[in-house]
This record gives structure tokens, C-alpha cells and sequence, in this order.
């Protein structure tokens, strides 16, 4: 069966339970959800986007309020800063699962990547793997997407399409910075996923969605991968990928 997911950085901070942008990730799994045409995609009564947020919010309160016994409050539109030191207090992924039924799951666990290393960065070559332009499922954040590559010699694998173009990493969107400060991250176009941290930054950075290649990386100033559990983290290309 055919599940959307997402991945919702929750953190337990004193007698709350703070939950990070949860309107945009509603937005997404319910966009998701419509456009690959699951039967119950409008839950909420009289269903718009604000009762499809509302609705994927209660559904966090009920589940956390259950688990932790805390209050629970949404923080939108937050940038994780990659300058600042690890929280002293719990970090969790909350994992919001949604299958085409209708059924609605819910999960959480302590997150524990380290941050603060320096992340080992694969550019995967086209011969060994490469994203297909034409599929749809890339645009779409699926619970159980088919034949990813795996590698525990890597902290991260960047990714491209048949056309060679710079697409994302497995589980991160990308952006970099030229030798003039302007930045950088490929376009939705390359058949990427429109992921919650990459639309934050787009706006915060001012950056230019394009189609460039791996040569182009290369020769960046600065590399940032980002999702929405990480925030932004600042990396280095292996000399060797």
C-alpha cells in the first residue's frame, strides 16, 4: 500500500513539547496526497488547506499530549542556526504517516545524528545510480521509495538525473554559494523533492533555483545540505567523490 510521510523535528524543552513547522509540512503530504489521489485526501470536514493544517496539528496534539503528558506549541517558519551549539535538551523525530486508505500512523524516536562532525559526502555517479526526471514519485515524500542505495561508508550521497543535472542527497536538499556570495540550489524541474528547510532557505538566501551540474559544485564556495530534522548543515566534498 501506498504511504506519504514526514518528518517532524519535535523537541521536549522544560513542560513543553515544541513542534516545528508543521504548516508546511501538512501542506505538503496533503498536496501529495491529492495529486497521487488518495481516497480520503480531504479528512477535515469542509476540507481547505487551513483544515487540513488544523486537522494534521490536532492529530500531533492528541498523539503527544498521550506520549509525553506536556503542553504542546508550534513553532513555523524556523531556521535551524548551523553556528549554534548542540540543544541541551531532547531532539525527536516525529514521524506523521499517511497511507492511501486513509489510515493515519504516528511515531516518534530520539534523534541522535551528530551535527557537529564533519559529514563524509558521496557524489553518487550516474552509472551507479541516477534519479529519473520522468517519475513522479521523486517529487513525493513515499514511506517505502524502491532500490535507494545504501552506503554506511557515507554520511550523505548527492544525487543527479539522466540529464547529469544536480538533483539532492537522500535524505537532504542542497544549496551552495558561488565566489560572488550568491546562492544556489536545483531546481523542483530536476525532479527533486520540494523539501520544508529548502523552501525556508530559498527565501532567507535569496537563492536561484537552477540546472547545473556536479562541475559547478565543485567549484562552490560553500556547501549546505538541509532538511527539516538538521536544519542546515555546512559540508566538505570528499577530494575523492
Amino acid at each position: 500500500m501506498v504511504a506519504l510521510f514526514e518528518s517532524i523535528r519535535i523537541e521536549e524543552y522544560g513542560n513543553a513539547v515544541l513542534v516545528y513547522n508543521s504548516e508546511r509540512h501538512a501542506k505538503r503530504i496533503f498536496n501529495s496526497a491529492k495529486e497521487l489521489g488518495f481516497i480520503n485526501c480531504h479528512i477535515a470536514p469542509e476540507a481547505t488547506p487551513r483544515n487540513d493544517v488544523l486537522f494534521f496539528q490536532n492529530q500531533i496534539i492528541n498523539y503527544l499530549q498521550y506520549q509525553f503528558n506536556k503542553v504542546v506549541s508550534f513553532r513555523e517558519n524556523i531556521i535551524a542556526d548551523p553556528f549554534k551549539d548542540a540543544p541541551t535538551h531532547k531532539v525527536y523525530k516525529l514521524r506523521f504517516v499517511f497511507s492511501e486508505d486513509g489510515t493515519i500512523k504516528l511515531n516518534h524516536e530520539e534523534y541522535t545524528r551528530d551535527l557537529q562532525e564533519n559529514w563524509k559526502i558521496k557524489i553518487v555517479p550516474f552509472e551507479e545510480f541516477h534519479i529519473n526526471s520522468q517519475d513522479i514519485a521523486w517529487r513525493h515524500k513515499l514511506y517505502d521509495r524502491q532500490n535507494i542505495p545504501a552506503s554506511k561508508d557515507w554520511d550523505e550521497q548527492i544525487w543527479v538525473n539522466e540529464k547529469m543535472e544536480l538533483c539532492e542527497g537522500s535524505f537532504t536538499n542542497l544549496f551552495w554559494q558561488d565566489i560572488n556570495g550568491t546562492w544556489y540550489t536545483p531546481a523542483i524541474s530536476c525532479n527533486i523533492l520540494p523539501g520544508i528547510m529548502r523552501e525556508l532557505l530559498i527565501a532567507k538566501l535569496k537563492a536561484t533555483e537552477v540546472l547545473y551540474t556536479v562541475y559547478d559544485l565543485k567549484n562552490a564556495k560553500e556547501i549546505f545540505l538541509c532538511n527539516a530534522m538538521i536544519g542546515i548543515k555546512k559540508i566538505n566534498l570528499d577530494p575523492q567523490s
